[in-house]
């Protein structure tokens, strides 16, 4: 377990194990209610306190947790509230209709289960924070003694198991359409059956939540508390559910425009990367066309459609191997073909400003579908570096047979960004 996994987790586990204590204290002690309430407010301040010195980071278990700002931010104000509430609780005069003991146990494995709702950046950790919340709220109130109170906890039982049946039926249509359970799929998520899936589980979250029309719960379970009980009540599903339907897509930040145009100080000469020789064309090609290599922040040489390289002892010939997952715009897989495809054409194409660079690779061979060899007259230092400009630049082998001197008019790569007129 790495320290991003217990930064993220800590918070959670810190909460979880302060429930825990505090129900055997409010066992073992019942005549010490308000000390329980100050013990509780202390693991809830740990929790906070932890969640702010551990700061942002990368994603922790694989993706399933996210420590970035908003969940840091969320961990921060749910931890801060539940101290606060408990604190408060504790030196308020108890009504002698709500449970002796219970309700900070339950108070901090509710805030456990909010942050971790909060953090979640997986559909199946939502699922299981979705039902800690509920199930512990709804004990807070089931251990009422007031007959009216515990009918109406009822009614709340039956209506939030119901949306959590609906969200697990949205999860699976999701899952089905996607073939993932992350957040950020929800936003992607095109097919009717997957955008059903994403109504169902917004349902789900906007009745936890306590969001109209689902809001009456909140006033019902607030009548059964203290104040300060009732406020953790609405504070929780919401800060947690909020950042949950955010992370889902559902709920946008802010508001952006459709369109973003971006400003170039002259035209690129011809966008095709064998015949280009402009700057400003360079500009372009970078998020129109991958390349075999890429720089990155230090200057270093790395792979970006390959996945490795070996020299030969005699440094006369450079085995590349390619990912297997990158596709052309056009929908043509790339692969080894198209990278002898495009490294002779380079080389051969009437015009090329790509065949001097190219010029020690006396032939290229197909060793594999994922793997090819350009073999050098000569050792050539400089290739890597050429392989990671316009020369390692790949276009479709089809559309570029298909549109001939006129492919730089209408280019077909594999970037993040294509071509349209």
């Amino acid at each position: 377990m790495s320290y991003t996994d217990v930064a993220a987790a800590f918070p959670v586990v810190v909460l979880v194990v302060g429930s825990g204590v505090a129900m055997i204290f409010e066992r073992v002690f019942p005549a010490d209610e308000p000390v329980s309430g100050w013990l509780a407010a202390s693991f809830a301040l740990a929790a906070a306190t932890a969640a702010i010195i551990a700061g942002t980071g990368d994603d922790a278990f694989g993706g399933l947790l996210r420590r970035d700002g908003a969940a840091v931010f969320a961990t921060a104000v749910l931890g801060l509230s539940t101290a606060a509430a408990m604190a408060l609780d504790a030196g308020q005069q108890r009504p002698r209709d709500l449970p002796l003991r219970g309700r900070y146990a339950y108070s901090l494995l509710a805030a456990a289960g909010a942050v971790l709702m909060a953090t979640a950046a997986d559909l199946l950790v939502v699922f299981l924070s979705v039902e800690v919340l509920f199930m512990t709220l709804f004990a807070l109130v089931a251990g009422t003694r007031a007959p009216a109170t515990r009918a109406a906890s009822r009614e709340v039982f039956v209506l939030c198991g119901t949306a959590s049946a609906l969200f697990a039926a949205g999860v699976g249509l999701v899952w089905s359409e996607t073939g993932t359970f992350a957040t950020g799929s929800l936003a992607t998520v095109a097919t009717p059956a997957g955008q059903a899936g994403t109504a169902l589980i917004v349902i789900g979250l906007a009745c936890f939540a306590g969001l109209a029309p689902f809001h009456w719960w909140v006033a019902t379970v607030s009548e059964a508390l203290t104040a300060p009980s009732a406020s953790l009540v609405a504070i929780l599903p919401r800060v947690a559910a909020l950042i949950a339907l955010v992370r889902c897509g559902a709920v946008p930040l802010t508001a952006s425009a459709q369109t973003l145009r971006v400003g170039l100080a002259e035209d690129p000469d011809v966008l095709d990367p064998t015949l280009a020789r402009s700057f400003v064309g360079r500009i372009v090609f970078a998020s129109l066309c991958d390349k075999l290599f890429d720089i990155d922040e230090k200057l270093g040489i790395v792979p970006q459609l390959a996945t490795g390289y070996a020299w030969s002892a005699d440094n006369k010939a450079l085995t590349i191997k390619l990912r297997t997952d990158a596709t052309f715009h056009d929908g043509e897989k790339f692969d080894a073909a198209a990278v002898k495809f495009n490294i002779e054409r380079h080389k051969t194409m009437a015009g090329s400003n790509r065949s001097g660079e190219l010029r020690p690779v006396s032939s290229v061979d197909v060793l594999d579908p994922a793997t090819v060899r350009l073999n050098l007259s000569a050792p050539f230092s400089p290739l890597l570096a050429a392989l990671a400009d316009r020369a390692g630049m790949m276009v479709s082998p089809k559309a570029a047979q298909a549109e001939g001197a006129s492919f730089g008019t209408k280019p077909v790569c594999s970037g993040p960004f294509r071509f349209v007129e």
